[in-house]
């Protein structure tokens, strides 16, 4: 667990409505998340809690500035209708080195693509990942995220909360499990009925769940 926890970049918590969902984050845990910004082009923005030095939960919501669109928001998070973990990312560097590798073992990843999110301050972060795509592991496998030479998010952020534990469900958990394990990480996926990620966190409010 100790080498997972080490390689979470950020777990993903979808919300309706992310002033409402910083508010239950804020009830649960004693820490309010802070304002992120806007993913310009994805109909989504976020706020962030920190869960470690260089880890965080990221709430993400449909952004009333931008509009859903078409195709809808970013990893269908205007779907969801209460908060829900939905995807994990691993942090990696150089990240096109990793995927080389992992192609080497017939690993397959979402659309490698550039991203960037102007704070609430003014500043730009950039940082290069895999895209997030549905499948049958229900957002078991994580993404790959480098932030390249942006700050981490975490570390401006209070660090009152810590990741603790990390698992997942699945109906069919041995296959996920072997496809997580090609990614040299050591997260668990135990037999459930659906696709279920479940983190521990501790807070100034004791340790807390989300699912």
């Amino acid at each position: 667990m100790e080498n997972l926890l080490k390689r979470v970049d950020h777990l993903v918590l979808a919300v309706p409505d992310l002033h409402q969902g910083m508010e239950q984050i804020f009830e649960l845990t004693g820490v309010k998340p802070q304002i992120g910004g806007q993913h310009i082009g994805r109909g989504t923005w976020n706020a962030l809690l920190s869960i470690g030095h260089d880890a965080y939960l990221e709430l993400i919501a449909p952004d009333p500035k931008q509009g859903t669109g078409e195709a809808g928001c970013w990893m269908g998070v205007d779907e969801i209708q209460e908060p829900t973990l939905i995807h994990w990312a691993a942090k990696v560097h150089p990240i096109h080195a990793v995927i080389e590798r992992a192609k080497g073992q017939d690993f397959s990843f979402g659309k490698l693509s550039a991203g960037s999110r102007t704070r609430m301050n003014g500043q730009v972060i950039s940082w290069t990942l895999t895209e997030p795509v549905k499948g049958e592991d229900g957002g078991l496998i994580p993404f790959l995220i480098d932030w390249e030479d942006s700050d981490h998010p975490a570390e401006s952020l209070p660090q009152r909360c810590r990741l603790i534990h990390l698992e997942g469900k699945h109906p069919k958990p041995e296959k996920i499990n072997a496809q997580i394990a090609l990614l040299n990480l050591t997260m668990k996926v135990n037999l459930g009925n659906r696709p279920q990620l479940l983190a521990s966190i501790e807070t100034p409010n004791g340790v807390v769940s989300l699912l």
